[in-house]
């Protein structure tokens, strides 16, 4: 079996999954594009989840275990083409944001501390990340502080919210799916639950969190004051809230982590090592970002009005990033765990299913399909062979070349022969000299006029296909003419505004001069493969018939 090429590449023998005995069976054989139960690989033994085999701690991996988890993260992170599911969770996001800050905001209404609290995450965010980003959500942030927060259509409002939000949870498991090698197998009725429950919880923490910033404060002074430290626990505090507020950010992660994708982990961490890694990297890539934007970006020269909003998606992405680097993380290291413990998981990681009803569903349909398709391909070749077969018995006979005099004397007036058995006079042996010439030359006759048509009809179709690559070379070199002339004039008016003068014209000359040489090379192939007209496939064919009369001669 093998794994995944871009997607996932085929195996020649479906498996389904035992639960009793927790392993993969054989069982029909056929080829899908797309990843299936067939596409795990098990080594035949029962996969568990615990294993007293594995390390139970990072630090009892060997350094050659750590070397290899490291480099096939970084492996696996582009091979499962993390930078494009980075980009759909940022969808989902942009989707799922107003959502989950409504509900967030909703919750902390209740407390009278929404604005407080909303206010001081934003400064928060624009600390860590870059200003245009949060410029981008204030608005609408501070809209939905203001929005009443009381009555049914609150209760309303936060469960469709939550159901909103729950989607990019949803695309989040998928993701978290492919990084751990399996298909989703929890049907809708068990997956929408369980991920609106996962939404729940982490919105309830990020509330809570959002609420310790700002009255943390207050409660810090009342307990220095309580004790004798006054504002000293205050300053205390105000370092150490850092450290727990991390750790809850953490927590949350290693949370996503653990319940989204279809695998049983083997136990649940409250500090994830991959959740870690995530956090540590975000806080990096954002600060660096941030600078970057601050020091070097143009997106207000490029993109005008909706430079906050690309700054804030680009920022969003790089979130997802880190948080799909952190997964990869966590599932190369269990790898290596199951590695050092002889397990055989260098292709596929050995984690059962949470559920497997789905997988099953998808292969029954797989089958069938591939079923009705053989039935569909062998009706078709059975019914066309029939038609053929018809056609040809339908068909006369044709017309053997008669002597010339056959062809005086009708039809009719065939020789036949004898009855001590002489052959006719159709026979080839038995005409004269005469005759034979006058067959031959009639034959040689129409061979070469029908070579002759084949001859003019393959010139006439390379010379058109040269006509086409000549015509597209001279586009090309046309525009590499209207290219140096941008030189001058269009490139400079164009870009004089938004880059500096020398800079605009050298950009757009580049590319018009690329797209003119691209041109002119791809015509000047075609010329080439086209030229000389000559027709080769009719030379050929007349070699051909010269050799069959050399042969029937000798």
């Amino acid at each position: 079996m093998l794994r995944r090429a871009g997607g996932f590449r085929c195996t020649a023998q479906a498996r389904s999954w035992v639960p009793g005995r927790g392993v993969w069976s054989a069982g029909a054989t056929g080829t899908s594009g797309t990843m299936t139960a067939d596409h795990r690989v098990r080594d035949g033994s029962e996969a568990r989840a615990e294993d007293s085999r594995k390390p139970d701690s990072p630090t009892d991996l060997t350094k050659p275990s750590w070397t290899y988890v490291l480099r096939k993260t970084a492996r696996e992170f582009s091979h499962d083409q993390c930078t494009d599911l980075a980009a759909g969770l940022t969808y989902y996001a942009v989707l799922s944001l107003f959502p989950a800050l409504l509900v967030v905001v909703s919750l902390l209404g209740v407390f009278g501390q929404g604005a407080t609290t909303v206010g001081t995450v934003l400064q928060l965010v624009e600390d860590l990340g870059p200003t245009d980003a949060v410029n981008t959500l204030r608005g609408p942030v501070e809209q939905l502080v203001q929005a009443p927060t009381a009555g049914l259509a609150l209760i309303l409002g936060i469960a469709g919210a939550l159901w909103s939000a729950s989607g990019y949870v949803g695309a989040f498991g998928r993701a978290m799916n492919r990084i751990y090698e399996i298909e989703e197998g929890r049907p809708i009725w068990k997956l929408r639950p369980w991920m609106l429950l996962i939404t729940a919880l982490a919105l309830i923490a990020m509330g809570a969190t959002a609420l310790m910033l700002v009255v943390s404060g207050p409660i810090a002074r009342a307990v220095g004051d309580v004790i004798g430290l006054g504002e000293t626990s205050v300053t205390i505090w105000s370092i150490a809230k850092w450290p727990v507020i991390l750790l809850l950010v953490i927590m949350i992660i290693a949370v996503l982590y653990y319940a989204t994708p279809n695998v049983s982990q083997p136990k649940f961490r409250w500090i994830s090592l991959g959740a870690t890694i995530a956090i540590v990297t975000w806080i990096v890539a954002s600060l660096a970002f941030a600078f970057y934007v601050s020091n070097f970006g143009s997106y207000n020269k490029t993109y005008g009005s909706l430079a906050g909003a690309i700054v804030f998606l680009l920022w969003l992405w790089i979130t997802n990033l880190a948080l799909l680097f952190g997964a990869e993380f966590d599932a190369e290291l269990e790898r290596g765990r199951q590695l050092q413990a002889g397990i055989e998981a260098e292709e596929t990681l050995q984690l059962p299913p949470r559920d497997t009803r789905n997988i099953e569903k998808n292969e029954e349909k797989r089958q069938e399909d591939i079923e009705r398709g053989r039935e569909l391909r062998l009706a078709h070749t059975v019914s066309g062979r029939e038609s053929a077969d018809d056609a040809e018995g339908d068909r006369p006979a044709p017309e053997v070349a008669r002597p010339p005099e056959v062809a005086r004397h009708g039809k009719d007036s065939t020789m036949t022969a004898s009855p001590g058995g002489t052959p006719s006079a159709t026979d080839p042996s038995e005409l004269s000299t005469a005759q034979l010439t006058e067959r031959l030359t009639t034959q040689v006759s129409m061979l070469v006029r029908t070579e002759v048509g084949h001859a003019l009809d393959e010139v006439k179709a390379k010379g058109t296909r040269i006509g086409v690559g000549v015509g597209i070379s001279g586009a090309g070199l046309m525009l590499i003419y209207l290219g140096i002339g941008a030189l001058i004039a269009t490139a400079i008016l164009g870009l004089a505004t938004v880059l500096s003068p020398w800079l605009a014209a050298l950009i757009v000359a580049l590319v018009v001069l690329a797209i003119g040489g691209t041109l002119a090379a791809v015509g000047a192939s075609r010329a080439k493969n086209s030229a000389p007209p000559v027709p080769s496939e009719t030379v050929e064919s007349v070699r051909k018939d010269v050799n069959t009369v050399k042969e029937h001669v000798r």
